[in-house]
């Protein structure tokens, strides 16, 4: 049996002396020998968008996305016995499809990735407050005991504005034994850990920790006992929301190496260790396994046969959950669909139940928002990237309707946080965040207002002959009694929809540089949708089919397209989902436009030092390439040019006091088009 891999997760000299060889630590006969037959269909994949040639392991979930441990560095400090660059964490978002999956990862802290190795982290539910594995040090350099043994610590940090802040070692740590691999309960209360302290079964064993009520002081760390500890090792603990707890080990009944096993309740309500058997396991090391809320789907760590590097994290989906694993427990709650100005119960209200991302985007609905490009007021040749919701009529199918009492029965989790739109025709679509704490939920009331009159109008706008689609053409209905004007813009695909407030005769003026004017007179008559196809004539009747295909394009040579919305963290480079969800826009942009090649300029605030912001401007211009050419788009059509605080769009120059939201406003990308093609 290998142990290599026990090494290198340890990373100190001689620390992996304890580990007892397998043959002598197979217990016989016993419950401890029970191996788990998955009867769902289960998936494993190997997460090659992340794995790199080194050692990746160890996965823990970080908002839309995991954080993990890796030497992939090619330069920098080297550890002479692992033979690789000191391990650093690196976080990987998820895509905003259903499958959430892992995209190309980034250096996740700057504070926390020392000199020397970070390992195994996990962070409460407010991804506010965060515990990782550190060797032990002192001013930067590794600290050995009176045996030369370089130990382990538990840290803690609490996020910052710029960074992760306030690092702290936990009051229980040692320099004479070794603390590791946290993993939090939900509520925040009870830590897990991995530990060689005395007390313990031999080798490493699993203990555990409760936090004080006020969050300021831990109680006396207690051994899981020997249910779950054995005469060998048992690491990188991971408790579920449901309470199970899933960890490591070489001293139960393995298939070969270190196992992943869960501690259960049997038949009998006993509880009792079960391995997780095939396709989890293998005959080499596997290990750090972590599990989402809904039991479907998670990843672990594996140094199996084929993989990509020397350790490799695996991505896994289990159609029916791990029979065994108690699922969380639902909190049953009642939708109540009232008329806002009666009271009285609304029959057939259409409830979407929707997961929330932080940046107040949904997750994992890449079809839930509109893209449009925006004139930019000043900038003639610039337009602004937007990304707009649909209406709830355009969601699809609700997941929920009301009864005739106005009445909805739905289940919730706690610690998770959800996004409620319901919607009913005639009146205003209403919405809310739900984040359930407590068992009790009661009943959410939704009171829906008298929506505005909306007599809707539509069309698509055309170029004259050759029929190309024109987007960023400007309607104005002027309505012929009142002289009230609505304005609308064509889209990317030259259709525009707007809701007219009065009914009657309107004159549509219709506008578009390079093209002449057009107007109509249009009859909007009440619950009846008026449609128009318009046509618009080049200004000039002589240009070729070339330039007329050019005139009807949103984008020209030298255009600027503005993406002014990305919510990236304060000082931070890596990619979240904000950044993805804005750079998957403009992936579908250059995918219309095949042979587009572009700049990618990127701008950071005027805080702090004015080198650190240009460097922190090429590293998320060069992390949005990576990105790009992940998904398809060739490296050659994409420059990165990197401007940090140099040119501000608004008064706040280095030094100049400004609100949060003025110094948001120049944080921003600029896509440069270099050239247009076709």
């Amino acid at each position: 049996m290998s142990l290599r891999l026990i090494r290198f997760l340890l990373f100190a000299a001689g620390f992996w002396a304890w580990v007892v060889p397998l043959a002598a630590q197979l217990p016989t006969g016993s419950a401890k020998d029970r191996y788990r037959k998955n009867t769902g269909v289960v998936r494993v994949r190997n997460v090659r968008e992340i794995n790199s040639s080194g050692t990746d392991y160890s996965p823990a979930f970080y908002k839309d996305g995991i954080v993990f441990v890796s030497a992939r560095q090619k330069s920098g400090a080297y550890d002479s016995k692992t033979k690789e660059t000191f391990f650093e964490l690196y976080y990987s978002a998820f895509d905003v499809t259903e499958e959430r999956w892992p995209t190309p990862p980034t250096k996740f802290s700057l504070e926390v990735n020392s000199s020397l190795h970070e390992g195994p982290v996990c962070f409460d539910r407010s991804f506010k407050h965060m515990f990782f594995t550190r060797n032990n040090s002192k001013k930067g350099v590794q600290k050995a005991d009176a045996a030369g043994k370089v130990r382990l610590k538990i840290f803690e940090a609490k996020k910052g504005m710029i960074d992760w802040e306030d690092l702290r070692e936990l009051p229980f740590n040692s320099d004479s034994f070794s603390c590791m691999h946290p993993s939090l309960s939900a509520d925040g209360r009870v830590l897990y850990f991995a530990s060689d302290r005395p007390g313990g079964y031999g080798g490493a064993d699993i203990w555990k920790v409760t936090r004080s009520a006020d969050g300021r002081s831990w109680g006396k760390p207690e051994n899981l006992g020997p249910d779950v500890n054995t005469s060998a090792s048992e690491v990188f603990p991971f408790i579920h929301v449901s309470g199970t707890l899933f960890f490591a080990s070489n001293g139960h009944n393995t298939l070969g190496g270190l196992d992943l096993f869960f501690y259960e309740k049997d038949e009998k309500g006993e509880y009792v260790v079960t391995n997780l058997g095939e396709p989890f396991n293998s005959p080499a090391d596997d290990l750090g396994l972590i599990l989402e809320d809904d039991g479907l789907r998670g990843f672990f760590t594996s140094s199996r046969d084929k993989g990509f590097g020397k350790d490799d994290i695996y991505a896994f989906t289990i159609e029916k959950g791990i029979e065994g694993v108690e699922k969380p427990q639902a909190l049953p709650a009642k939708i109540l669909v009232v008329d806002a100005r009666t009271g009285q119960p609304l029959q057939n209200a259409e409830i979407r139940i929707l997961k929330p991302a932080e940046d107040g985007f949904v997750s994992n609905e890449e079809n839930f928002y509109d893209i449009t490009l925006e004139p930019i007021q000043d900038r003639p040749n610039a337009v602004s990237l937007q990304l707009i919701r649909k209406n709830a009529v355009d969601l699809g199918d609700p997941d929920l309707y009301s009864n005739g009492a106005g009445e909805a029965s739905a289940e919730f989790y706690r610690y998770r946080s959800y996004f409620l739109l319901v919607s009913m025709p005639g009146y205003q679509t209403a919405e809310r965040l739900v984040t359930p704490e407590t068992d009790e939920m009661g009943t959410l009331r939704f009171a829906l207002r008298d929506a505005p009159v909306c007599n809707r109008a539509g069309g698509i706008v055309l170029s004259d002959q050759l029929g190309v689609r024109l987007p960023s053409v400007t309607l104005r209905f002027v309505h012929q009694n009142s002289g009230r004007m609505e304005i609308v813009r064509t889209n990317l695909n030259g259709e525009f929809d707007l809701c007219l407030p009065l009914e009657g005769d309107y004159l549509v003026q219709v506008e578009r540089e390079g093209y002449k004017p057009e107007s109509r007179s249009v009859r909007i008559e009440t619950n009846q949708r008026s449609y128009q196809e318009i046509r618009l004539r080049p200004t000039e009747v002589s240009a070729g089919v070339d330039s007329k295909i050019a005139l009807g394009a949103p984008l020209r040579e030298g255009s600027v397209i503005l993406l002014d919305k990305i919510n990236y963290e304060q000082g931070q480079a890596s990619l979240n989902q904000s950044a993805i969800r804005y750079l998957d826009a403009l992936y579908d942009l250059m995918q219309r436009y095949p042979t587009m090649e572009v700049d990618l300029v990127v701008h950071t605030d005027t805080r702090g030092n004015a080198e650190t912001n240009l460097d922190l401007s090429r590293e998320r211009g060069k992390n949005a390439k990576t990105y790009l050419v992940y998904k398809g788009i060739s490296e050659k059509r994409i420059n990165v040019i990197g401007k940090g605080g140099s040119e501000p769009r608004n008064r706040c120059k280095p030094g100049v006091p400004c609100t949060e939201e003025e110094h948001r406003e120049n944080i921003r990308m600029e896509i440069k088009v270099r050239k247009i093609g076709a």
